[in-house]
């Protein structure tokens, strides 16, 4: 009997990524947190003095969701050939 934490296998970055678009697409929710969790590491790192660029927060809020969208967009567009 095996006490604890199978062993685990190592894989690759590919496989790494096969397995996360592949929840991606089959997961609507899944992807709404990681579009979610992207966007908010765009809209936290927002510095309006050291970038010379005022943003409404309503503005930021759109910039980085859209952004954030486009990334993953993208990432399962690439992985889809």
């Amino acid at each position: 009997m095996k006490v604890g934490r199978e062993e685990s296998k190592e894989i690759t970055t590919e496989q790494a990524i096969t397995a996360l678009v592949k929840a991606l697409k089959n997961d609507a929710d899944y992807k709404h947190t990681w579009q979610a969790n992207i966007a908010m590491a765009v809209y936290d790192s927002y510095e309006p003095e050291r970038y010379g660029i005022n943003l409404t927060r309503r503005m930021l809020h759109k910039l980085a969701n859209d952004g954030a969208k486009r990334f993953l967009d993208m990432l399962l567009y690439i992985n889809n050939k």
